[in-house]
């Protein structure tokens, strides 16, 4: 059976040193490469890495918690294709829970209530359609983006969902070039403000990701820039041209 994708940590796509791909974009490993090549890939998308509870509503964050005592109300995340512990030089460096939102009530201050009851307004409607069109409930895994979530470029409102599974990215392009390459990848990421991608073994279904800002530095990397316009400016007219419609997330609101 393949192991479900779990949330957990997800390791690079090529080797590199410090914040940088080496310059021989060499495969961080012989299952990164095989996933590259032959598995399927995602748009990675800038938020933060959240779970719902289609059957109770809750939402979660997932939290890493190493070494330390873990709140009553955390779910242990379960094992799957990522590790959700991760253990180095005998000392723990990773332990990931999903830590459910608090429910708004008046005993909060305004803002952090306000944002907890759009949290929550989403979330309800986003189970009850779930809930219409599957039959049976269970852990949905999504990227809560938005104003409030790493202020997502060119979406305006404080919270939407993204959900995974759902970001799959065609690497053929539109003059029939496919782009797993690792010089084309790069190419590509040179010419579209996006994040980058996520790519899962046909087999293991691990994943591995490509960053744009690993391969350039933060004044030639368009995401950057455009991350930087978006928050100044809350637009993307300047970077237009540098994004396709297969370059734009499926988002829930």
């Amino acid at each position: 059976m393949t192991p479900i994708w779990n949330g957990g940590k997800i390791s690079s796509m090529f080797a590199y040193e410090g914040s940088k791909y080496n310059d021989n974009l060499q495969f961080s490993s012989n299952e990164a490469k095989e996933a590259f090549y032959d598995g399927k890939w995602y748009l990675k998308v800038d938020g933060s890495c959240c779970a719902i509870d289609t059957i109770s509503g809750i939402a979660y964050q997932r939290v890493n918690l190493p070494n330390k005592d873990i709140p009553k109300m955390n779910i242990k995340m379960e094992n799957g294709s990522q590790p959700n512990r991760i253990v180095k030089d005998n000392k723990e460096t990773h332990n990931y829970y999903w830590q459910p939102f608090d429910k708004p009530n008046e005993n909060q201050k305004s803002k952090q209530r306000k944002l907890l009851e759009e949290i929550y307004k989403v979330t309800s409607r986003y189970c009850n359609e779930y809930k219409n069109n599957n039959s049976e409930g269970n852990l949905i895994l999504v990227e809560f983006c938005g104003q409030k979530f790493q202020k997502t470029p060119n979406i305006k409102e404080d919270i939407v969902i993204v959900e995974h599974l759902k970001q799959e990215f065609n690497t053929i392009l539109s003059d029939g070039t496919n782009i797993r390459e690792p010089e084309l990848v790069k190419k590509y990421l040179s010419e579209h403000a996006i994040e980058g991608f996520i790519c899962s073994h046909p087999v293991t279904n691990t994943r591995y990701k490509i960053r744009s800002n690993m391969f350039f530095d933060k004044k030639s990397c368009l995401y950057e820039q455009l991350h930087q316009y978006w928050m100044k400016f809350k637009s993307i007219d300047k970077f237009s041209n540098f994004l396709d419609e297969r370059d734009y997330p499926l988002i829930y609101n």
